[in-house]
């Protein structure tokens, strides 16, 4: 009796073994088919080309000019290219297989949010790159090899401009000894992009290394963020600037459009119930312009004042938020934070003549003519 409850647990415990090791079996087999699928596509060499565009690579890069680009003159960076194309024997890093790179279309997306950086995605060639894409596989079944080299070198052109702006800000990388120092070590730009970009699994991490760590610079590009979304939700018009101060029980002319940007900035509330042809400037509008004031460093006070550059009380002694020009000014801010993060003496430089240096391009053509 004994030994057959023995048998009948031995046996019991038995199965169990075998369809656990089956189904790890599985589960294995599976991880190392997705593991084998990753290797082989992070594996998967540059795009070799024939001798003759080889010839073609490497004479565009001696010339540093492509058409091609919004910006076609990129001789600040020949120097660059040469080094990173000379890593990989002058085949086109960003073309694998005839078809743009997984990186390559990482980097392609984070250039349309540029301006989510205080950049202008047009300096990266933004709309250019649709174009660009449907001239490789797997849009065009035998793409050529002179649209894959242009596709690459362009590609590589803007995420070096790209970086260097996010590094430095929009200044002449002549004017600096080139580096960026990612995690206890200092690469150069070439370096950098072929150690952490060109195979990484993700491009947008190891490009957010290169931006200023620190917190100002942070909460910079939050209010970015939500300057730029509110202006989505703004119909850009401008208030009409009193020609009198206003004080509570007045006619205002644009009491509609002030509810309208106080509510999306969040200093009227959306309980509060102002009438589309309201006129007087009383109530709630007097609070909201009191907790604008405040919000900017100025005494709160309940009259709306008329225009003084000097004074701005309220939002109508500027175009207002939201408003392109606010979005501008933090665009200006980070761009000088970026500088001053790199080199201290940024520090002596006025905002107003940093402002003439960092206008968009041609990029470094024009942007920092005068050096510092």
């Amino acid at each position: 009796m004994e030994y057959r409850q023995l048998s009948k647990a031995l046996r019991f415990a038995l199965s169990l073994a075998v369809v656990a090791l089956l189904c790890g079996g599985t589960i294995k087999s599976a991880s190392d088919r997705q593991l084998q699928s990753t290797s082989a596509s992070t594996a998967t060499p540059p795009q070799q080309i024939s001798p003759e565009s080889r010839a073609a690579l490497q004479a565009i890069i001696q010339t540093g000019n492509l058409p091609d680009l919004r910006w076609p003159n990129f001789s600040d960076y020949i120097k660059h290219l040469q080094k990173f194309y000379d890593a990989y024997g002058y085949a086109l890093p960003w073309v694998r297989g005839m078809q743009p790179s997984p990186q390559a279309l990482q980097i392609i997306a984070l250039i349309q949010q540029a301006e989510e950086k205080g950049l202008s995605p047009d300096d990266y060639d933004a709309p250019r790159w649709a174009a660009r894409l449907a001239r490789l596989k797997p849009t065009v079944a035998q793409p050529t090899e002179a649209d894959a080299l242009r596709f690459d070198v362009a590609l590589t052109v803007c995420v070096m401009r790209y970086i260097s702006d996010l590094h430095i800000g929009k200044v002449n990388p002549k004017h600096f000894d080139f580096g960026l120092d990612v995690e206890t070590k200092k690469y150069d730009l070439p370096d950098f992009l072929k150690d952490h970009v060109v195979d990484g699994s993700d491009v947008t991490t190891a490009l957010a290394q290169v931006e200023p760590p620190y917190p100002g610079y942070r909460r910079t590009l939050e209010a970015l963020h939500t300057y730029l979304a509110l202006a989505k939700h703004s119909d850009g018009s401008k208030l009409p600037v009193p020609k009198k101060t206003i004080a509570p029980g007045d006619t205002y002319a644009g009491i509609s459009q002030l509810a309208q940007k106080l509510r999306l900035v969040g200093d009227l509330p959306d309980s509060a119930v102002i009438a589309p042809d309201a006129t007087v400037y009383q109530g709630a509008l007097v609070d909201a312009i009191k907790t604008f004031q405040q919000r900017h460093g100025r005494e709160p006070r309940w009259t709306n004042r008329r225009a003084n550059p000097g004074r701005p009380e309220c939002p109508a002694h500027r175009p207002g938020p939201p408003d392109a020009t606010h979005s501008r000014a933090l665009a200006l801010a980070a761009s000088r934070l970026r500088c001053l993060a790199h080199r201290r003496e940024y520090s002596r430089v006025p905002a107003p003549r940093l402002r003439r240096k960092v206008q968009s391009r041609p990029h470094h053509e024009r942007c920092c003519r005068q050096g510092l």
